[in-house]
């Protein structure tokens, strides 16, 4: 591999990122970073193998108060972009309140959560040696029974003091970084609440043990961060927090990550993490909130009990006619038996409904209900470890109607664990989306590159890909070659009907091999003269045909040129391309899984 990475010119190795950009460590002066968009959030499988969403710094614009997403409560004093922020750049902006009797500060947009979850709230102050008055910021939660707690900053000594109303459990921490100080500020909301709103004052207190305005000193602050969780993450800058690629990990963390590219998809089901309110009509069943630590790494699993014969958990839930679904939760045993069943099922309304029958001992499932009001049912089982695994089950409806989303046992007093329920339109279970009292949509995954002929051989060259499909449905794009000026010019490798087809349109070119769900490596190179094919070590074809290349190409795109029309789920692992032919050996081996 390294003779070839000597021959390569642009190489994609998903470890770097920031938002729009993935970076490319071939060529080093960054013409090969890859553009990214995705328009919303996403979630991934971080390193240490939990769920988390991205970019986990919840707060936008973290290094520009003057954004409009910033409200500047009584016009504070404000100067942006005028000290040296700890990691070297001209970033830092400064607030002074100039009035004794009105608070000034500069707030967040209001960022929705979980009910009842655990966030921390950081900011970089810059250390001082002398100050008037105190300095601070809140968190205040809202959307349920409010909660709010208000936090003083010393950014002379670097200390942090709580203060009335003391309505939030909190936990505080300073970190020294060079001449700043990272204050550090965690709460629990108790109140079931879904909004979270945060401010940084010029002044918040004259005493430090008492609200109160003033005219205060100067601070210079930097780096807003709000995360979920009990610990304050590695600080994420931030714009508008959209356009960030997810580098993911296998299911329990550890290893190399992978580039996740998904198509847009919906999450229907509202309060995905809160079952009490997402499963709504409950018999011999009971819930308790917060009772387990989740998938996500915080205490917001919940633990449901069914006590009686015919216990179960439901709601209601429409279903349109002809129209596939896949639904999915995570579940973690509490103390079922190994020869004991959950089931998890959905009707359509009228005269049936898919059933996935959960061995939740031995994480297995069987599936049923293919026929009448369905046409057909398939599921899913994956481990993210620590006991938890993610059930899915997908089936194509008949009639429609009104039906039920039910978890239910066959008479057994048992409980275990759930967390994150989800109905989507689509023949396979994509990430998470989680929700609180809406449906939420995550945007789909637009990974390319242009204006880079330098780095894609006009005439001869090779392109390898590593990646993993999920699914073998529809139409998929896995990576495409092109001259955006002559779109019938290009190398298009796509998955379609159960293969996996190589096609070079100047040649006329078309190969096409057997492919199923997993991970693939795929080469081609090409000539003017010659085309070859390589899949999993195998070389399909190659094709002699007199078609010629003119224009040569500039874009690389991990869909096609529809721009993520055609996009499904899959995880691209590593990407070569080199304006040299390798050699049949060197292409069977790099291809070899």
């Amino acid at each position: 591999m390294s003779n070839l990475l000597s021959q390569a010119s642009l190489v994609m190795i998903p470890s770097g990122y920031k938002e729009d950009v993935v970076y490319s460590p071939i060529p080093t002066n960054g013409n090969g970073d890859l553009s990214f968009t995705r328009a919303s959030n996403g979630t991934r499988v971080n390193s240490a193998g939990l769920v988390e969403v991205v970019s986990w710094n919840m707060a936008g614009y973290s290094e520009d108060f003057s954004n409009a997403y910033w409200t500047k409560n009584n016009i504070p004093v404000m100067a942006y972009n005028v000290a040296t922020a700890p990691n070297g750049t001209m970033t830092a902006d400064s607030i002074k309140s100039d009035s004794s009797s009105v608070y000034q500060s500069v707030s967040a947009t209001t960022i929705t959560v979980a009910p009842n979850s655990t966030v921390t709230l950081s900011i970089y102050i810059k250390k001082e040696t002398s100050k008037t008055y105190f300095t601070g910021s809140y968190l205040y939660f809202t959307g349920g029974t409010t909660k709010l707690t208000y936090v003083l900053f010393d950014e002379v000594n670097g200390s942090i003091n709580i203060i009335a109303p003391d309505e939030v459990s909190m936990v505080t921490s300073v970190e020294s970084v060079g001449n700043w100080w990272r204050f550090i500020v965690t709460g629990t909301d108790t109140g079931n609440n879904t909004n979270l709103d945060f401010a940084f004052y010029g002044t918040l207190s004259q005493n430090g043990t008492s609200l109160n305005p003033g005219i205060g000193s100067v601070r210079t602050i930097w780096g807003a961060q709000v995360n979920i969780g009990s610990t304050a993450k590695p600080y994420f800058p931030t714009t508008d927090r959209l356009n960030v690629p997810r580098l993911t990990y296998q299911n329990g963390g550890g290893g190399c990550p992978s580039l996740l590219l998904e198509k847009q998809s919906t999450n229907t089901i509202t309060y995905s993490e809160d079952i009490t309110n997402s499963l709504t009509t409950l018999v011999n069943t009971t819930i308790t909130a917060n009772y387990g630590t989740s998938p996500d790494g915080t205490q917001n699993a919940d633990l449901v009990a069914f006590t009686g014969a015919s216990a179960y958990a439901l709601r209601n839930q429409t279903v349109a006619a002809s129209t596939t679904y896949t639904m999915s939760l995570f579940v973690k045993n509490n103390n079922f038996a190994s020869s004991e069943i959950l089931s998890f099922n959905m009707s359509d309304g009228i005269i049936g409904g898919l059933r996935a029958e959960i061995n939740v001992v031995a994480k297995t499932a069987t599936y049923s209900g293919a026929g009448g009001a369905w046409t057909s049912v398939s599921g899913k089982v994956e481990d993210y470890g620590n006991g938890w695994f993610r059930v899915s089950i997908t089936g194509t409806s008949v009639s429609g109607g009104g039906g039920w989303y039910e978890v239910t046992t066959s008479g057994i007093t048992r409980s275990c664990y759930l967390w994150g329920l989800s109905l989507e339109i689509s023949s396979y279970p994509t990430s998470y989306i989680p929700t609180t009292s809406a449906s939420a949509t995550r945007v789909v995954d637009v990974c390319s590159k242009t204006g880079i002929s330098s780095l894609i051989g006009s005439t001869t060259g090779s392109v390898f890909v590593d990646f993993e499909l999920y699914t073998l449905d529809g139409f998929e794009g896995v990576i495409e070659i092109i001259n955006t000026s002559n779109a019938n010019q290009r190398f298009l490798i796509w998955r379609y009907n159960n293969g996996l087809d190589l096609y070079f349109q100047p040649y006329g070119t078309y190969f096409s091999s057997a492919i199923s769900i997993g991970r693939h490596k795929v080469c081609f190179t090409y000539t003017p003269t010659l085309v070859k094919y390589f899949v999993d070590g195998v070389k399909i074809g190659q094709n002699t045909s007199t078609g010629s290349i003119t224009g040569g190409f500039d874009k690389l795109d991990f869909e096609n040129s529809a721009g993520g029309v055609n996009i499904q789920k899959k995880n691209i692992y590593e990407s070569v391309v080199s304006k040299t032919e390798f050699t049949d050996a060197e292409a069977i081996s790099l291809t070899t899984i």
